[in-house]
């Protein structure tokens, strides 16, 4: 009796495994397959490098933290690399200004970085800064939050 039971289970996981085999991948021996398209090469990224960004938090006249980024911007090709690493001054000025303005408007005792939120920014200020189209992306690389050693 028991060999009947493991031969009926035996049966049933194999049909289930036919049965899935068949629904999931219709295409198992080949037939009717259909040729792919080439996958399309995209050029290499350019990227330029921006050194530290360190901003000083400041709530009731005391500096309550400090918040540092590593900050890469891609550009397009190297005709823009080239115009963007000469305006670096302009950019990190900038990207200053934009932050102390962020970090202005956060309510107190809010901890983390919202990347995401400082990406759209600095993409937006290098757009204002740069002009649209010279800067792909605003990568962020490295982001720390350090509390004030005291104060």
């Amino acid at each position: 009796m028991k060999l009947v039971i493991i031969l009926v289970i035996v049966v049933v996981l194999l049909a289930g495994g036919g049965g899935a085999a068949y629904f999931f991948r219709a295409d198992l021996f080949g037939d009717g397959a259909t040729p792919k398209a080439p996958i399309a090469k995209v050029a290499d990224a350019v990227f330029v490098d921006l050194e530290s960004v360190t901003i000083a938090v400041i709530r009731n006249r005391r500096i309550e933290k400090h918040v540092v980024l590593q900050v890469s911007l891609e550009v397009p090709g190297e005709a823009q690399r080239a115009a963007v690493s000469h305006a670096l001054p302009r950019l990190k000025d900038a990207f200053i200004k934009d932050l102390y303005d962020y970090y202005a408007v956060q309510p107190p005792g809010r901890e983390g970085i919202n990347v995401e939120a400082i990406k759209k920014r600095l993409k937006f200020t290098t757009d204002a800064v740069m002009g649209p189209g010279m800067v792909r992306a605003v990568l962020i690389q490295g982001a720390i939050e350090r509390e004030s050693g005291g104060g």
